[in-house]
């Protein structure tokens, strides 16, 4: 149930990714700003990590799941009915913010399985996470350009209230692990980084990742309606189809991390992403190459993201929520600045910026991960 509802939820942050084509037309606005909605929606995502996932272990998780859940519902109702982009970027903030409550699935899975599954069955969530990005990319593309991105949205609102429901009915209630006020908690994860320094180059690293691969996704979209594609929103969906049956292919690689070893398992997909970016650079105008950068982009991250989030959980499993909360807050902040960066390249230098900046980002945490381990 776990994994499903991470592909659901997750996938809400990325249904207009495919779609911003679309959108800006429909709402008579510039790419530029059609590309900040999904920038808006990445930063609500890392302020509610930062903010929400810590009351995990404050309070009862399943309780802060379904208030998230229904927040997220109206702003995905919000998101349907905007006639305005300003609208639709605070529709989004909020639906990043709320969209948080997968995150807390991570840590519980951490927490409460044996200790020689942890990695493994950390590796089949966060895939579930990695499956939910691409999923919201693909329905986006496919559905929303069938049915029309609003009555997307629509449809998103009643999968999560379905899913609302069946937590509510399955997931028990789980106890706090903190005793405190939020104040408390919350300097707690200063504490933890003091204790743990090495959490800060993991997380450091998987963000660099997340945002290498979110600058390939973040102006797709504008690159295949441009020559010599001339395609809309529906063939970036089929593009993602790579990458979900890459996710489902690779969502075992988590057993072979305390083989390999962490630092091995970034420096190998840091490396992948690098080639993956070389393809699209000299293939970036064939359809080859752009499945074959998307492919191997997918395994790269994945390498990168599975290695160190089950590696850091590790670190002090009573304090999982807070943990995840700096790692996965510093994670998606790179997921911000890789669209943030995709945008500006596309806006200068179209493809080649695109290009330019995914690989300047993958290059920069293979050289943290060689630095800092």
């Amino acid at each position: 149930m776990m994994i499903i509802m991470a592909a659901l939820t997750v996938a809400n942050l990325h249904y207009n990714v495919p779609l911003l084509d679309v959108i800006s037309r429909d709402l008579n606005t510039s790419q530029v700003k059609a590309n900040l909605i999904t920038v808006f929606t990445q930063a609500g995502y890392a302020m509610g990590l930062l903010f929400i996932v810590a009351l995990g272990d404050l309070y009862d998780a399943r309780r802060v799941i379904v208030i998230n859940f229904v927040i997220l519902i109206l702003s995905l109702l919000i998101f349907a009915m905007g006639r305005s982009i300003y609208v639709l970027w605070g529709a989004g903030l909020v639906t990043g913010l709320s969209s948080v409550a997968v995150q807390m699935y991570i840590p519980m899975v951490s927490k409460y399985s044996l200790p020689a599954d942890k990695v493994r069955h950390v590796g089949y969530v966060v895939s579930g996470v990695t499956i939910g990005v691409l999923l919201g990319r693909v329905v986006g593309g496919l559905l929303g350009g069938w049915i029309g991105w609003r009555t997307l949205y629509c449809g998103a609102a009643g999968l999560m209230a379905l899913s609302c429901i069946a937590i509510l009915l399955y997931m028990p209630p789980l106890e706090a692990s903190f005793k405190g006020t939020y104040r408390q908690l919350m300097a707690s994860i200063l504490d933890l980084v003091r204790q743990y320094p090495q959490l800060l180059a993991k997380a450091g690293a998987s963000a660099l990742a997340f945002a290498s691969f979110n600058t390939l996704w973040a102006c797709l979209a504008f690159h295949m309606a441009a020559p010599p594609f001339y395609q809309d929103s529906r063939i970036v969906g089929l593009l993602g189809l790579c990458g979900i049956v890459t996710a489902i292919a690779v969502a075992d690689i988590g057993r072979y991390v305390n083989r390999v070893g962490a630092k091995k398992f970034n420096i190998y997909g840091f490396c992948i992403m690098i080639a993956a970016w070389a393809i699209l650079y000299f293939g970036g105008d064939t359809y080859g190459g752009i499945i074959a950068g998307i492919i191997l982009i997918d395994i790269g991250q994945q390498c990168v993201g599975v290695s160190n989030q089950s590696t850091a959980l590790a670190l002090a499993p009573q304090g999982a929520n807070r943990i995840n909360t700096l790692y996965m807050t510093i994670f998606f902040i790179g997921g911000s600045l890789g669209t943030f960066l995709a945008g500006q390249g596309w806006n200068y230098l179209y493809w080649m910026g695109v290009v330019i900046a995914g690989l300047l980002l993958a290059a920069a945490g293979l050289l943290l991960v060689r630095l800092k381990g």
